[in-house]
């Protein structure tokens, strides 16, 4: 499995880096990471556009589905059945969710070998296709920052925009309740930890990496932050053109009624 994943996923992205890096104007690491980072979340994203897609709707469904709980308190079986029915009617599947996500964490967890595996500053001609030349020398500043060792700058900016991002498309957890179960604490806890930790935890991890493990971080959440706003527009577009038919629709049946 881990040679497979070697084969197909690391190596390809480690040439791109290489080949990147050999194009670019003084063989630039910087601009070189911020490019793949680009290409392959764009090559990703009619899987993320779904799941973006879905987690929107998931947002706008939430004061339905608190509704529900409290409509049918106490009745598991009437919740399970209510909740399902609202699945239904926004043509929403939670489970449709988990391929697009699936499909996208061994690209990026090879993206993350490739940049903080050492091969920045020395680059592997073993791992290069024939077609890839090697650069003849290579530039990790990138505005003063050296890509090859820690910076506790980008480390802190990949944490912010990690952050910035997660409250963006996260929904707001809910107020807790007198008598909370505990799927509702246990999902207000998730998105809470998801909300706070999971960016103190990116900046950790860009702080023990190379920076431009950090760069990496950086570049993905700025395109999702700015792929989530997207959706959301495109969403709100498309409700404004439902509503509009919808007026339409009703507006001779008014007419008729006066």
């Amino acid at each position: 499995m881990v040679e497979l994943f070697r084969t197909t996923i690391y190596i390809p992205l480690y040439n791109a880096l290489v080949g990147l890096v050999a194009l670019l104007p003084h063989h630039s690491v910087g601009f070189a990471v911020i490019l793949l980072t680009i290409l392959v979340k764009t090559a990703l994203l009619p899987f993320s556009l779904k799941a973006a897609r879905m987690q929107e709707i998931m947002k706008q469904l939430q004061p339905e589905l608190e509704a529900i709980k409290k409509k049918h308190k106490g009745d598991q079986e009437k919740l399970a059945r209510a909740t399902l029915e609202a699945y239904r009617k926004h043509n929403l599947n939670p489970f449709s969710m988990i391929v697009p996500i699936l499909v996208q964490i061994p690209v990026i967890i090879g993206l993350f070998w490739v940049f903080s595996r050492g091969g920045i500053t020395q680059v592997d001609a073993s791992l290069l296709y024939s077609f890839i030349s090697a650069p003849t020398s290579i530039s990790t500043n990138f505005f003063g920052i050296d890509l090859a060792s820690r910076s506790a700058l980008m480390a802190v900016l990949a944490g912010a925009v990690q952050f910035a991002q997660f409250s963006f498309s996260m929904p707001k957890p809910q107020p807790r309740g007198e008598k909370p179960s505990f799927a509702e604490e246990f999902q207000r806890t998730f998105q809470i930890q998801a909300r706070y930790l999971f960016p103190i935890l990116i900046g950790f991890v860009a702080w023990t990496l190379p920076s431009a493990v950090a760069l990496y971080f950086i570049v993905s959440s700025v395109y999702q932050l700015g792929q989530d706003w997207f959706i959301r527009r495109m969403m709100a577009r498309e409700q404004a053109a439902r509503d509009n038919k919808q007026a339409e629709a009703a507006a001779p049946a008014s007419s008729r009624a006066s």
